[in-house]
């Protein structure tokens, strides 16, 4: 994603033979790093899918976290590239969710796009999974790990219409 001076500003991940780290890395138009910064631990692993720049000029990154399944993972940056906040988002089922794509609306809020596996037991089960993030609502109370139940709805949505449910946030 392009930075408001033109800088670019990369999400990914290092690796140190065992353990995967997300990587947030600030270059100029020549390619010159302006900052490198890692995200997660060294014992779960974390890795970018998307990024997007915020109405501040900052960053958010949306990726996966995790060994065997992974949650979605999402890191709030200021354009400094230090952590604002960090928020692991994990479905009931114990299985796999994972962010595809993040992006910011004019209003600010965050929408992490990805599936999440809604059976209890292989095979597979993966629904389409999208959750709104208030950015503000994160300023300053550090990393929040997030369960949402249930982890999925039986609803078809057309364009234009709506479908209403119950969410438990904990």
């Amino acid at each position: 994603v392009r930075a408001d001076n033109g800088d670019f500003v990369i999400g990914g991940r290092t690796w140190n033979g065992t353990y995967a780290q997300l990587l947030g890395l600030r270059v100029d138009s020549l390619g010159n790093q302006v900052w490198a910064s890692e995200f997660g631990t060294l014992s779960d692993g974390e890795f970018a899918e998307s990024i997007d720049k915020t109405l501040d000029g900052g960053f958010i990154i949306g990726g996966g976290k995790g060994i065997s399944t992974f949650d979605f993972y999402v890191v709030r940056l200021d354009s400094s590239g230090d952590s604002l906040w960090a928020a692991r988002y994990n479905g009931a089922t114990g299985r796999s969710d994972d962010c595809y794509e993040i992006r910011v609306d004019c209003n600010g809020d965050v929408f992490a796009f990805g599936y999440t596996d809604i059976a209890s037991a292989p095979p597979s089960d993966l629904q389409f999974w999208v959750v709104k993030i208030d950015d503000q609502a994160f300023q300053g109370i550090g990393s929040p790990e997030i369960d949402i139940i249930p982890t999925a709805f039986i609803d078809t949505v057309e364009v234009d219409s709506s479908a209403n449910h119950e969410l438990y946030i904990s």
